[in-house]
């Protein structure tokens, strides 16, 4: 049989994929992750900016900077700082992920998806963790599982993805 022929060149395919070029990033901080979003999103921080739109000067007159008072008053400048405020409850939620997590895994013997949903149904404010002594940490930890084991089914469930019908 001739493989060459012409006929059996057009039935055959290319068994491979061409797959997207994909980048790979180091952990980074919370702080890191933000300042980079920062410098990803510049324009929405330039147009938020509405901070001190006008400017007395000592030796006499007054400054008005238009862009900014344009940014204040404009729908544009409201959704940059609905953005802006979207990524600082990022970090925020990013920080307290960080202190909260290692301190979950050392008090309490949840594995698997028990340990992940105990992690985000009783994650505190970055606030309360970066202000609690470790006795106070460990008396939340300890209160959030007597909870938790109370009710594991209900928060199983509440934490659950709905099923997607596929139509």
């Amino acid at each position: 049989m001739n493989l060459y022929h012409p006929t059996i060149l057009d039935t055959i395919k290319r068994d491979t994929l061409e797959m997207d070029t994909i980048s790979v990033v180091k952990e980074t901080t919370p702080e890191q992750k933000h300042n980079a979003r920062k410098s990803q999103y510049r324009t929405a921080y330039l147009w938020g900016d509405n901070k001190k739109p006008i400017a007395i000067n000592p030796l006499g007159g007054v400054a008005i900077s238009i862009n900014k008072l344009y940014s204040h008053l404009s729908k544009l400048g409201k959704n940059s700082r609905r953005l802006q405020r979207v990524f600082d409850r990022e970090l925020e939620q990013d920080k307290a992920e960080l202190m909260w997590k290692p301190l979950t895994v050392d008090l309490t013997k949840l594995k698997g998806d028990s340990l992940f949903y105990f992690q985000m149904y009783f994650l505190p404010t970055s606030d309360f963790l970066e202000r609690a002594t470790y006795y106070e940490k460990v008396e939340y930890v300890t209160k959030s599982m007597r909870i938790y084991r109370d009710s594991a089914a209900v928060i199983h469930e509440r934490m659950r993805l709905p099923k997607w019908n596929g139509n």
